[in-house]
């Protein structure tokens, strides 16, 4: 079953944070099983990055995007219909058009994760696989290595570099 769109993403603005907040411990959120989820996001101190784009709300279930989908047998053949099942139900704007590359920035007092802080050049993980990105299980390419290459850390993107008309502290494109 493809979802259809409703409206095309192709024109939506790609934004470096949407202010998207879940408690990633309250009951009935879809994540991934903990074993999984550990082996991908845990390391020695902190966390590694959790993508923006990896998590939605559907049916008014807030989870793991892959997880949600395999779940509701959605399967999806373009990015832009991917962009309109993560944004559907999305707060704060649930429907709004944008295409958001942020990461989620947590605190140590509680479970709420939040789409905030925007990216640093060669500074975060890259964590998206075919588990926790639904562009690549879907056979698409991931929108953080399409859109922002150099925000990531591992060694085979080193060359990529912030590009100088991307402002330091800018929460949009």
């Amino acid at each position: 079953k493809v979802d259809e769109s409703q409206w095309t993403s192709l024109d939506c603005p790609v934004i470096q944070q949407c202010n998207f907040s879940f408690d990633a411990k309250a009951p009935g959120m879809c994540m991934l099983p903990k074993k999984v989820a550990t082996a991908i996001y845990k390391k020695l101190v902190g966390a590694k990055t959790m993508w923006c784009h990896n998590v939605c709300v559907y049916k008014g279930v807030t989870g793991f995007a892959t997880v949600l989908a395999e779940q509701h047998g959605l399967k999806f053949t373009s990015a832009d219909a991917i962009w309109d099942f993560l944004v559907a139900e999305k707060p704060p704007e649930a429907g709004c058009c944008r295409k958001c590359v942020g990461r989620f920035a947590g605190s140590l007092t509680n479970n709420i994760l939040t789409c905030r802080g925007g990216l640093a050049e060669h500074d975060h993980d890259n964590t998206c696989s075919e588990i926790t990105c639904l562009f690549i299980k879907s056979g698409l390419q991931c929108p953080i290595h399409q859109m922002v290459p150099w925000a990531l850390k591992e060694p085979k993107f080193q060359s990529k570099r912030r590009p100088t008309s991307f402002p330091s502290n800018f929460s949009g494109f």
